[in-house]
């Protein structure tokens, strides 16, 4: 696999210090990262190339783990041309076929924050985005985003009530972060949030979701196993991926 371009070569990357595993009990946790550049050109080839190499985008940074002892994160994508609806997921999508999927500018994503933290107060109440002010929302929303935007699902009324941050790539879409009304948990808005995407990605003339890290031990990292055309990042490259537990 190629790394990054020329011009990208001298790029500094960094080693974070180890810190308890937020994910894992017992495990620690170190991170390889490097600053995006705000330059949108650049950032995009930035992100592009090192997305499929198994790194993610958390505002202006771009990280993938590097943890000395353990190798549970593991990256994974949908393979657009391969996406199949299988029964539940069909049954999720028909439950929402109500709402409307709506694309808005990051910079727009102030009337979210509401949603937001509602979300994270009925998720992730212990964690310190639950203590997030507007200022920090949008910070999130908008640093590092110049090629970002907010896939959101509109309901009858003109409410939004889902949203996910997500990054345009050369070969795809990633998933960066999403919330959701915590109200309505039996429409499945996250799940029903990758499904827009992976339409939208489609409609885009783009072959690649990527989710992230899959982690079979945390529970809140495992759904990614639902999803059919899954693809994992090994030591050779991306394969497909069908997990056992699935």
């Amino acid at each position: 696999m190629s790394f990054i371009s020329d011009e990208l070569k001298e790029l500094p990357f960094y080693l974070t210090r180890p810190s308890p595993c937020p994910y894992l009990e017992g495990q620690v946790e170190q991170k390889i990262f490097t600053r995006l550049l705000a330059d949108n050109q650049s950032d995009f080839l930035l992100s592009s190339q090192l997305t499929p190499l198994g790194f993610r985008r958390s505002q202006t940074i771009m990280y993938r783990p590097a943890c000395p002892s353990c190798s549970a994160c593991v990256p994974v994508r949908i393979c657009v041309a391969d996406f199949n609806l299988t029964r539940n997921l069909k049954r999720i999508h028909v439950k929402n076929s109500d709402l409307m999927s709506v694309v808005i500018s990051t910079r727009d994503a102030a009337p979210l924050f509401n949603l937001f933290n509602a979300y994270q107060r009925a998720r992730h109440h212990e964690s310190d985005m639950a203590q997030m002010a507007l200022s920090d929302f949008m910070a999130m929303m908008n640093e590092g985003s110049d090629n970002a935007a907010l896939l959101c699902l509109r309901d009858a009324s003109g409410n939004i009530i889902a949203a996910m941050l997500m990054d345009t790539l050369g070969d795809g879409t990633s998933a960066v972060y999403s919330f959701f009304d915590p109200a309505q948990e039996k429409r499945s808005l996250g799940t029903e949030l990758i499904l827009r995407l992976v339409e939208y990605t489609g409609g885009q003339a783009l072959a690649f979701v990527y989710l992230g890290y899959w982690i079979k031990q945390c529970q809140k990292m495992a759904y990614k196993a639902r999803f059919p055309a899954l693809q994992r990042l090994t030591a050779h490259g991306w394969e497909a991926f069908i997990p056992a537990d699935r």
